[in-house]
């Protein structure tokens, strides 16, 4: 498109890395000839790997997250059987998943934000078995997605996480009809047995810093495995060669991922640095997403810590079926999880066209008689781009196409309790419950993608802060859903989850009203607002 205009100054660009954006000026042809070619300009952090690297990364951390989900919620089948063979309360017996879930989110803070200085790998291996796990693997998307596909990576590494998240019931169930439930342990053991080496030999690092040389030698995909194939492979004269081109390069650029490095990034480490996710909730639309995430996931952890024990008074069923009646939940977890990573991105690239039609329209409109560009700047947004004018609708493209399936989940909600006073049969229940699935999974999914939107360096120690939320949210349901249910019966507590939910619509309004442009909100402001996005064949 051959478009001229005035001169104008180029835009501020500051705290953004030159590998963040690509910037085409159309003021003057000039400017044009004075920029570099495409294939002699920096590689970002994101085009470090390939889309069959990244798919086998998210591949990696998805795996890793099936012992994050399957952890506590195993042997939720277990708990009426806990509350017999230990004597004890239903009450007592949810507090011990309040604990998990309190502990679960205390720890990751500290480790993700460490995470985000220290690397990934390193922190996934300290957390095998331990919560962090999960949020760590936020930070790995972060690392590695552009803003157009990572709702397609959140929705794929969520759903996994959801999907075992509920089929750990049905696992519980099964060993509970064959086993005792202390055997639920040993299953956890022989799995992170298995997922630990993953970690170790497949892995490779992905934060950014971290990175030498990914334009040659492409070290960022390093890890032991790699490291065992180059002593393998290699003869000592092309070790000795790739040693000093090392050298050389180290010299230039001091590597991150030395021994004598990495110890001296630990000991600049300082307080601050353990409390980024604390850090993130002094901003109001930070708290205000978070909040609405912690909502639905604690809804949801209702729905999964009353089945148990709702279905044994009220239908009889024992541990096994009530294992398998967690399957409608998983099944809609599944569907709504995959279907909306595809739907978020298409809304998003719909709403950047209107965003490019907008801008273009008013720039006309300031100017009727020419069809001058006012600023004269693209910024390209594809697989090689992390950033978003300022002014751009995030929040509306994030939320508006899962208004409706929030709706859903709220209208569902408050229906739910009710069906077992109504003496609704079964299959009825199942099939809320599989609805349930699939909104709340598309609801979070949409969540999870606006919070890592704001902090896309920091997505690690952001997604810790929404773990923060939703296991303290989490953890706060579990230990008060069976004492309002013995208070006002299971009916009036659905309902009050309804209308906790319904409050949520209120955070919704301010983010969709307020959050869309607040302006310290992206920390990565490449330009002022108004100039328009193009779309590459990559988005």
């Amino acid at each position: 498109m051959n478009v001229t205009t005035k001169p104008h100054p180029p835009p501020m660009i500051e705290n953004v890395h030159k590998s963040s954006i690509s910037i085409r000026s159309l003021n003057d042809s000039t400017a044009n000839d004075n920029l570099p070619h495409k294939e002699d300009e920096f590689k970002s952090p994101i085009s470090c790997f390939n889309k069959r690297q990244r798919i086998f990364i998210l591949m990696c951390i998805s795996l890793i997250a099936v012992i994050a989900a399957l952890t506590v919620h195993i042997y939720y089948p277990a708990l009426p059987l806990l509350q017999k063979d230990l004597s004890t309360s239903a009450t007592a017996v949810n507090a011990s998943v309040s604990v998990y879930k309190l502990m679960q989110a205390i720890w990751p803070p500290f480790i993700a934000s460490v995470s985000d200085k220290l690397g990934r790998r390193l922190r996934v291996c300290q957390a095998i078995g331990m919560s962090p796990l999960y949020v760590v693997g936020y930070g790995v998307i972060g690392d590695i997605a552009d803003p157009s596909s990572r709702s397609v990576y959140i929705s794929i590494y969520y759903t996994t996480f959801r999907v075992f998240t509920l089929a750990g019931p049905v696992i519980g169930g099964t060993i509970l009809s064959h086993l005792s439930w202390r055997f639920n342990f040993w299953f956890l053991l022989s799995i992170s047995i298995i997922v630990f080496p993953i970690t170790i030999f497949c892995l490779p690092e992905t934060l950014p810093p971290l990175r030498i040389d990914q334009q040659k030698k492409h070290y960022c995909w390093y890890s032991i495995r790699q490291w065992v194939i180059n002593k393998c492979t290699t003869t000592s004269k092309q070790q000795n060669t790739a040693q000093k081109e090392i050298s050389i390069r180290q010299q230039q650029q001091p590597s991150l991922t030395s021994s004598s490095s990495y110890i001296a990034r630990i000991k600049k480490l300082s307080i601050r640095d353990f409390t980024t996710s604390f850090q993130h909730l002094t901003k109001i639309h930070i708290v205000l997403i978070l909040l609405l995430s912690g909502l639905y996931n604690s809804a949801q952890d209702c729905y999964n810590i009353t089945t148990a024990q709702l279905f044994t008074s009220y239908f009889g069923l024992d541990e096994q079926i009530i294992g398998l009646c967690y399957l409608a939940q998983s099944t809609g977890g599944i569907i709504g999880g995959l279907f909306s990573g595809v739907y978020l991105r298409y809304y998003f690239n719909r709403t950047i066209r209107q965003y490019n039609n907008r801008m273009n329209q008013s720039n006309e409109d300031e100017d009727p008689n020419s069809n001058k560009i006012q600023h004269g700047f693209i910024i390209n947004i594809n697989d090689k781009s992390k950033i978003l004018p300022y002014d751009f609708p995030l929040c509306k493209a994030r939320l508006i196409p899962v208004c409706v399936n929030a709706f859903i989940v709220q209208l569902i909600t408050g229906l739910y309790g009710w069906c077992y006073l109504w003496n609704v049969p079964l299959p009825v229940l199942l099939c809320l419950q599989f609805l349930v699935g699939i909104n709340i999974s598309m609801v979070d999914s949409a969540i999870s993608t606006l919070a890592m939107d704001f902090c896309p360096g920091q997505a690690a120690s952001m997604g810790a802060s929404s773990n923060l939320f939703n296991q303290g949210f989490g953890s706060i349901a579990s230990f008060c859903i069976y004492p309002i249910i013995q208070a006002v019966g299971v009916g009036s507590a659905f309902t009050i989850i309804s209308s906790l939910l319904v409050t949520g619509n209120l955070l919704v309004l301010l983010l969709l009203n307020y959050g869309a442009t607040v302006e310290m909100s992206v920390p990565l402001l490449a330009r002022r607002p108004g100039a328009p996005i193009l779309l590459d064949n990559h988005v």
